[in-house]
């Protein structure tokens, strides 16, 4: 806990010990616990990062998903303004432990492994998996080496989900996030996850809508030409991706967001990946069977293309353009005309004219205008040549079919062009019965097959039947009579009917112009008469004409006029908005900032009280006698669902007596399987090893004995020695005892003669301390003596006092009431003073 270390930089230590005792999870909780409080991560340290890095290889390891992301985003609110390099590490270092656990899986299983096998690495892990895991606790044992495969390739796919995650709107970490994005691409190419490409295609959408919202400081701004360079890229990349799963409706998306990447934000992007843009879009275009597009698809990446190779090197795009566009079926009444019905198909049309750069829906002649303005026919493989110059020109009907015969096998036996075969069969199919509906009305099944000579009669009746059907040409199959029979029953409804009364009034025009008989005379009578009003008229017209100039002059000069008004207008306009879009941005920002220190403030007060209350819940919890895990559980309880403490006890202690007795019950069913198994298999390695050990021992007493005799020559020379060396010690012990010895004795001399010395000082001193006193006694007995003899011949005053405190009785005088007192403390027998006059003696004062 937070508890057991006061600096970041323990932790990393402390987590170490609980891995060497065996205990990652509490390693990775004690990381956690750091990485995720809000209290003591206030700035960005050092330590953190070798946390992450240690917290990630434990995550890896135990296959924790959910932890690693919560503490990657917990990582990511503290370093990526600060040190967003750090959060790069630890996202990279996430990234390569996981690709080379999946590696080292790789390496482990033994038989042959589909991953396309798994149904989806988002589903939930097997029950049975989870039931063993939970008994056995490690989530990696009982476990087969495909199924730990499984779980790592699932670990990788969430861990780059996450990083995809975690950095996607920061400007400094575009680079691991472009690399992200393609170890996705790659895991999804290498192991055909279909359904997780399409996942990560929409996670990567979602990411591009957002990255136009405002954010952060180092946010994405797609405005940027260097960050949207960046994004597409990363969708060339997906399109490459798409294109090769097969996927062609994510494709599709990715295609549109290319558009916008580069059409809003003028994002460029480079010649190869244009190429690889056209390319996918030909083949996306190709399976959706839209054949026009397809070939502008064509048309735009031979453009691209042919400023940079060679004639020879372009032969092969310019034959595919080419037989492209020959497959363009001819359009129905209904797709001729200008309004189309089907709003939808309308709108798909346009959206992937969109995707070519077209503003409208195209017109299969301005392609072919196109192609041959272009000279990419005369580029063409010349085989193809003349197919073109007969579904160009008016070629017969009859005809057709002979010259459609050599190209199609063309087509058919080249590897790269064999994709266009069918539908250049059907292409001319209804190009010749179109052809054959403008001149006759009936035609026989024999007839139409001898016509119909590059097809057999199965796929003849198959695209006949689709050329019907599409309305490219009005017809039926008369199978009674063995005949196909054009036009419809109604005259007004028939295209084709009208199209022929519009040529034969035509033609009979020119026809009656031609055979009209000229007479000169009336002729020249006729352009008098004109050039006469016209001569008339020219004045009037010339006077028109100046009105009218004068009036458009009149009239541009008014449009200016009221053009530049509202310019100036829309200008003053955009000012205001611009400022009062200035203004709401002000008055949000600001919003926002009290709205966020204001929550700031109540996380802060509800985080302060859940703390009081789990403590006092704690102390109460303690006070009643429950366990240190108890107590913490239950004051989490009570700090977050205000649940009763009493019942939440035994709810807890009934939980765990139940969970007990069933971990009891099942260890002891499996001990004791696991004993009646391993019985006769001990028995037999008992037996194995007493084998050995007698084997062993015979060995060694053998080799033993080899010594014994070997050294036993040894015995009397050893001995010899022995004795040699024990007197020579003897000796030696004799020479230091002696000397030893002869020490003892100095010293103890010394020592006599030391006492000798301190008793004869002590006597000088004790006869001096004798002599003193008897000295002491003489002078007291004088004294005393002179004393009396005072006393003897003293007169009849009154007796002494002393002159002072330290005076002598020689220097004292006898004092006014008579008798005598002692002159002080420190008075000496011989300085006594004389008795007083009351009588006796007093001690002085």
């Amino acid at each position: 806990t937070m508890a057991s270390f006061a600096r970041p930089s323990n932790a990393v230590k402390h987590a170490q010990a609980y891995i060497d005792v065996g205990d990652k999870t509490g390693a990775l909780e004690v990381l956690e616990n750091v990485i995720n409080n809000q209290k003591k991560r206030k700035i960005w340290e050092r330590p953190f990062e070798d946390i992450m890095l240690k917290a990630m290889e434990l995550c890896v390891d135990g296959f924790y998903v959910k932890r690693a992301k919560e503490a990657l985003i917990s990582y990511r609110q503290l370093a990526q303004v600060i040190q967003p390099s750090s959060l790069d590490t630890v996202a990279r270092h996430l990234l390569k432990l996981s690709h080379d656990a999946v590696d080292n899986a790789v390496g482990e299983v033994k038989d042959q492994f589909n991953a396309a096998e798994i149904a989806d690495l988002e589903m939930g892990e097997n029950a049975d998996l989870l039931v063993l895991g939970a008994l056995q606790g490690d989530s990696k044992a009982g476990l087969s080496s495909s199924d730990v495969l499984v779980k790592r390739l699932k670990f990788l796919w969430d861990a780059l989900k996450i990083i995809l995650d975690v950095l996607k709107n920061n400007a400094k970490l575009e680079s691991t996030y472009s690399d992200t994005c393609r170890q996705a691409f790659t895991f999804c190419k290498q192991y055909k996850r279909t359904g997780e490409f399409r996942r990560v295609v929409d996670l990567l959408r979602t990411n591009l809508v957002n990255l136009s919202k405002p954010a952060h400081a180092h946010a994405i701004n797609l405005n940027n030409v260097e960050s949207a360079q960046v994004q597409l890229d990363i969708r060339f990349m997906e399109l490459e991706t798409a294109v090769q799963l097969e996927m062609w409706p994510e494709a599709f998306k990715v295609a549109e967001d290319i558009q916008v990447l580069t059409l809003t934000y003028h994002a460029r992007p480079q010649p190869k990946n244009m190429a690889l843009y056209y390319q996918s879009l030909a083949n996306l275009f190709f399976v959706s069977d839209a054949p026009l597009f397809h070939a502008f698809a064509l048309k735009r990446l031979y453009t691209l293309m042919r400023s940079k190779k060679s004639a020879a090197d372009m032969q092969p795009v310019a034959t595919s353009l080419v037989l492209a566009a020959l497959c363009i079926p001819p359009q129905s009444d209904r797709e001729s005309s200008d309004f189309i019905f089907d709003i939808s198909e309308k709108e798909r049309a346009l959206q992937s004219g969109r995707l070519l750069g077209l503003t409208k829906v195209p017109k299969p002649a301005s392609l072919l205008s196109e192609i041959a303005s272009l000279g990419i026919v005369e580029e063409a493989s010349p085989e193809i040549l003349p197919l073109v110059t007969a579904l160009q020109g008016e070629t017969s009907p009859l005809e057709l079919g002979k010259v459609a015969v050599e190209p199609l096998k063309f087509v058919s036996a080249t590897p790269e062009l064999q994709i266009y075969s069918d539908r250049l069969r059907f292409a001319l199919v209804a190009r010749l019965l179109q052809r054959l509906g403008n001149v006759y009305s009936v035609v026989t099944i024999s007839k139409l097959s001898n016509l119909i000579s590059f097809s057999n009669f199965g796929n003849m009746e198959n695209d006949i039947l689709r050329v019907i059907s599409t309305g490219i040409v009005r017809a039926r199959i008369d199978h009674r009579k063995q005949c196909l029979r054009f036009g419809s029953t109604q005259l007004g409804a028939n295209a084709t009917v009208r199209q022929q009364v519009t040529l034969m009034s035509k033609q009979l025009a020119d026809s009656v112009a031609a055979a009209r008989v000229r007479d000169e005379a009336s002729d020249r009578v006729d352009k008098e008469a004109v050039f006469t009003r016209m001569a008339s008229r020219f004045a009037t017209e010339h006077h028109e004409v100046l009105n009218r100039r004068h009036t458009i002059e009149t009239r541009k000069e008014q449009a200016e006029r009221q053009a530049q008004d509202a310019m100036i207008a829309a200008k003053r306009e955009q000012e205001s908005v611009r400022q009062r879009l200035e203004q709401e941005e002000r008055e949000r920002v600001a919003r926002e900032q009290e709205e966020r220190e204001a929550k700031q403030r109540e996380e802060t007060e509800r985080m302060k009280k859940e703390e009081e209350e789990r403590e006092q819940a704690k102390n109460v919890l303690k006070q009643i006698g429950a366990s240190e895990a108890l107590a913490a559980a239950g004051a989490e309880a009570v700090a977050k669902e205000g649940v009763d403490l009493t019942a939440k006890i035994r709810e807890v202690q009934m939980q765990n007596e139940v969970k007990m007795q069933q971990l009891l019950k099942k260890l002891d069913h499996m001990q004791r399987a696991r004993r009646e198994v391993e019985r006769p298999k001990l028995l037999a390695s008992e037996k194995e090893q007493l084998e050995q050990f007698r084997s062993a021992a015979q060995a060694t007493h053998e080799r033993n004995m080899q010594a014994r005799s070997r050294l036993g020559r040894l015995v009397a020379d050893k001995d010899q020695w022995l004795v040699a060396y024990h007197k020579k010690r003897e000796a030696d012990f004799e020479k230091r005892a002696e000397k030893r010895r002869a020490e003892l004795r100095a010293e103890a001399a010394a020592e006599r003669e030391r006492q000798a010395k301190l008793q004869k000082e002590m006597e000088e001193k004790s006869k001096k301390e004798r002599e003193r006193r008897a000295m002491i006694e003489a002078a007291q007995a004088e004294a005393r003596a002179k004393l009396q003899t005072q006393e003897a011949s003293g007169s009849g005053f009154g007796g002494w006092r002393s002159g002072g405190e330290d005076a002598h009785p020689r220097d004292s005088a006898p004092a006014a009431g008579g008798g005598w007192r002692r002159g002080g403390e420190d008075a000496h027998p011989r300085e006594a003073a004389a008795p007083a006059a009351g009588g006796g003696w007093r001690r002085g004062g």
